[in-house]
């Protein structure tokens, strides 16, 4: 089959790691005596098993999982950057909490890179061409993508740049659009019993926006919250917040909130100001104090 398709000698011939002997080494022996050649494949590569949550997957143990099915609840980009952190010659376990871990890396990777990431440059991938040269070695390119955040946090556009381009390299698509990385459910005004229903329907919807599903499913995630008598706001970074009635009337009354905590502050009111920064959290806003004065969002 391999000679009629590939001829008598090619270049990759791949397979599981279980088949590197008996079936692959006979494989070689009868092709190489056959065409009398000294080589069958010019590179064999040999890829490790796959796990779940440290057993092997198969539908027997109930743990069997598509990546059609992860890709309902997850950004393509975190089953990218999970799979990645494991060289291919070695068993791939695939854990909840890696993948929750991978989804926080790329939110902070995200954060520093947007604004950037759209632009188009003439930096090269050169750490991530490295470290893929060496058997394709993608836990080390992915080593290499550490380094150049760290060095992109501290740095200026030029690092940044640089970052972007070996993550681009690497098939990353969103690091734009931080607020799909998050974890859990950002809402105004919504009580703990909602917030906690439509979890679920915001996670799906994140995915479906990272993962441009079609525009019918993430209709009908939309749909199931507004029944609630919810809103959505998808913001301009991904995030995706639930609204509990009129948001510009809810964020007058945010406003309000405070003015009024400050007020408490400057005349030393602090179970007043205690109160308000209570009130202001069961609507699901934080509020920060600075030199510069006090300023709040969404809770994350």
């Amino acid at each position: 089959m391999s000679w009629q398709y590939l001829g008598e000698r090619f270049d990759i011939h791949g397979g599981g790691i279980d088949l590197l002997f008996p079936h692959h080494e006979n494989e070689r022996a009868q092709s190489c005596s056959a065409f009398k050649r000294h080589k069958m494949a010019q590179f064999w590569v040999h890829n490790g098993f796959l796990q779940v949550e440290g057993e092997k997957m198969s539908k027997s143990l109930g743990n069997f999982v598509t990546i059609r099915e992860l890709l309902e609840k997850l950004p393509g980009d975190v089953i990218r950057l999970q799979m990645l952190m494991t060289h291919y010659r070695q068993p791939l376990d695939w854990t909840n909490s890696r993948a929750e871990s991978a989804r926080g890396e790329l939110e902070d990777w995200g954060h520093v890179l947007q604004g950037y990431y759209p632009i188009q440059s003439d930096k090269r991938p050169d750490l991530v061409v490295e470290a893929l040269s060496d058997d394709l070695n993608t836990s080390n390119a992915v080593a290499a993508l550490r380094e150049l955040y760290a060095k992109a946090q501290k740095g200026g556009s030029e690092e940044r740049l640089v970052f972007a381009a070996n993550c681009k390299f690497l098939g990353f698509r969103e690091l734009n659009r931080p607020g799909l990385f998050q974890f859990g459910v950002s809402s105004m005004n919504v009580g703990r019993d909602a917030h906690l229903a439509h979890s679920s329907t915001v996670e799906r919807l994140r995915a479906g926006i990272a993962n441009n599903m079609p525009e019918a499913v993430q209709a009908d995630l939309i749909s199931s919250v507004k029944k609630d008598g919810l809103d959505i706001e998808i913001t301009k970074d991904g995030r995706i917040v639930l609204v509990g009635g009129e948001k510009t009337v809810i964020t007058q009354k945010i406003e309000s909130l405070v003015a009024a905590r400050s007020a408490a502050r400057a005349r030393k009111d602090w179970g007043e100001s205690d109160r308000i920064r209570d009130e202001l959290a069961a609507m699901g806003v934080t509020v920060k104090d600075s030199k510069d004065g006090t300023t709040w969002e969404i809770a994350r």
